[in-house]
């Protein structure tokens, strides 16, 4: 269960949203994660410039949230793409509180690409 947060893949309708929540700390193992907090290095997308070159950003996180946050980049990603896929025009909302909150904003990232 280390590294695995407790999360949720929802299609909510009314607001044309595919939500992935993430739990935050509730059991010990959470605690763990949340104790694991050396520094990890961390590479995302800002921005795309005009002709698509992509405008890097590197720097550190969390990396009791960051393994936490690959964990679910790697388990949620065909559910969510097979979730917006069978919603068009819907929009991706990544949440979470506490622990979640930080596992969802690396999540975010991780996907940035």
């Amino acid at each position: 269960k280390l590294y695995r947060p407790g999360h949720l893949v929802a299609v909510h309708h009314a607001k044309r949203e595919v939500v992935i929540a993430v739990r935050g700390t509730l059991e010990m193992h959470d605690v763990l994660v949340d104790l694991v907090c050396a520094s990890a290095p961390l590479t995302s997308v800002h921005d795309v410039k005009e002709g698509g070159s992509e405008i890097i950003v590197e720097g550190f996180a969390h990396s009791g949230f960051l393994k936490s946050a690959q964990y679910l980049a790697s388990v949620l990603h065909a559910e969510v793409v097979e979730a917006l896929r069978a919603n068009p025009g819907y929009g991706l909302v990544i949440t979470g509180h506490s622990l979640g909150a930080g596992v969802a904003t690396l999540l975010t990232l991780l996907w940035a690409r």
